[in-house]
């Protein structure tokens, strides 16, 4: 599904790889937090309209590069638009 209208926003990120590089549709650009930031980040994705989500694809860096790497991940689905509110649905 096309990421047009979604807002993305992220604990940290690096100078040329913000957390809008996520969704962006490009394999070459990604997000990458800042190196100093404390553990664990994360990154919310607001699809502003309820949707129904089968699965999630992860693409790790195309360049060759091992920094980045997920090393953990999480994946909750909310209907509720704020964090301080969650109603979270685990997948996997």
């Amino acid at each position: 599904m096309p990421p047009e209208g979604w807002t993305v926003t992220c604990d940290s990120s690096q100078a040329g790889n913000a957390c809008s590089n996520a969704i962006d549709g490009d394999k070459d650009t990604f997000w990458l937090t800042d190196s100093t930031a404390s553990l664990p980040q994360s990154i919310v994705i607001d699809m502003k309209t309820t949707r129904i989500v089968g699965s999630i694809t992860i693409q790790p860096r195309q360049d060759g590069a091992a920094d980045g790497n997920i090393g953990q991940h999480q994946v909750f689905l909310s209907l509720v638009p704020k964090p301080e509110q969650p109603r979270r649905h685990q997948l996997g």
